[in-house]
């Protein structure tokens, strides 16, 4: 607009955005008070007219700085990559170790011989992904770099993604140990059943060195020098609170620290991670139960087909030819093939409690 001499320029004219309440019309075009923000069908792989090579390897670094830290129980198990066009289904096959032979020889008579005992566990390696729809508008109207935002949310999505099918996998092992219930007085009651599982039933140190004993009984190996526990936040709760605990702020400088990581007791080091399982009112009375699982070295493996591992994808404005014509709309999202399972039941044990911050009234 212009200005006569003489305007007053003291007058502002005050323009609201409202850039992400979206809607999708029957074309399957997302709108927002009319502006498009998001068409499907953007697949041709040629540049575009707002997003440098240089842009793109720094938001690339954002996002796998902030996805790789949502990785905690991802970080324990055997990492393996396939080749492609060899299907979705990973068959593992192991053989079952061998007894001891500790009966002497007698001479010039033949022993008899191992049985070989093979077990095959299947793994499915499925592909998961998501993307965020970003205007032109959007991008040049907005304070902020709402691209980098929008990686780092990318990054922290596709992370949890990953870390809650993680420990879903994990605790569908078949070796399991329920907390006793505990009195204030010291009377213990032993628990055989999720159900059974009361308020008095909170993770303690004598439950831990149970399934470290479970572990090395096994002939489980730690994990470096140590066996690992992942633990969810309200049972850190209980756990820190033991004279027993060293906090990970502690340690000599040399220690490597897993991702997590919040300290250890004995031989047992612990990371958190808010993807804990927690079996919503399983317990007594309805009170939830959560899962601590205790490892060993390769209990489990994860996979992913070659090349196929997490990466980001980037749309930007111009890449949609006819289907974007004004090129108005860019996308960037993540996609990666996954599979995790468990490959020695007898290398892991899952710890079931309650926990006394669970049933701690919070008042806002």
């Amino acid at each position: 607009r212009r200005f006569g001499k003489g305007t007053d320029m003291r007058k502002f004219i005050e323009i609201k955005l409202n850039l992400f309440d979206v809607t999708v019309d029957a074309g399957g075009v997302n709108r927002s008070n009319g502006y498009v923000v998001n068409g499907y069908g953007n697949t041709e792989e040629t540049s575009g007219n707002d997003f440098t090579p240089e842009k793109a390897v720094f938001y690339n670094r954002v996002f796998l700085k902030n996805h790789q830290e949502k990785l905690v129980h991802a970080q324990f198990g055997k990492r393996e990559t396939f080749p492609k066009h060899n299907g979705g289904i990973v068959n593992i096959r192991g053989l079952t170790p061998y007894p001891t032979a500790t009966t002497p020889l007698t001479e010039g008579v033949t022993p008899p011989g191992n049985q070989m005992n093979f077990y095959y566990i299947e793994i499915p390696v499925n592909q998961y992904g998501a993307y965020t729809p970003v205007t032109d508008f959007a991008q040049f109207a907005s304070r902020d770099d709402i691209l980098v935002h929008d990686a780092e949310e990318l990054a922290s999505q596709s992370g949890r993604t990953l870390e809650e099918i993680d420990a879903a996998a994990l605790n569908t092992g078949t070796s399991v140990i329920y907390a006793p219930a505990v009195a204030s007085d010291g009377t213990e009651t032993e628990v055989t059943t999720r159900k059974g599982i009361t308020k008095l039933s909170t993770l303690t140190v004598d439950v831990l060195y149970r399934g470290l004993n479970y572990l090395e009984m096994q002939n489980a190996e730690p994990i470096g020098d140590s066996f690992v526990a992942i633990i969810h936040p309200n049972v850190k709760y209980d756990l820190m609170r033991s004279k027993d605990f060293i906090e990970v702020t502690k340690y000599s400088a040399t220690e490597r620290i897993f991702k997590g990581e919040i300290g250890m007791i004995g031989n047992i080091r612990f990371v958190k991670s808010n993807m804990s399982c927690v079996f919503k009112k399983a317990g007594a009375e309805g009170i939830d139960v959560y899962s601590t699982l205790l490892l060993g070295k390769e209990a489990y493996e994860v996979l992913e087909i070659e090349g196929e591992g997490m990466k980001t994808i980037i749309k930007p404005l111009g890449s949609g030819g006819a289907t974007d014509p004004l090129d108005q709309r860019a996308t960037q999202g993540w996609k990666c093939t996954h599979g995790i399972g468990i490959i020695a039941q007898t290398c892991m044990v899952r710890i079931e409690s309650a926990s006394k911050l669970s049933t701690t009234k919070i008042t806002a």
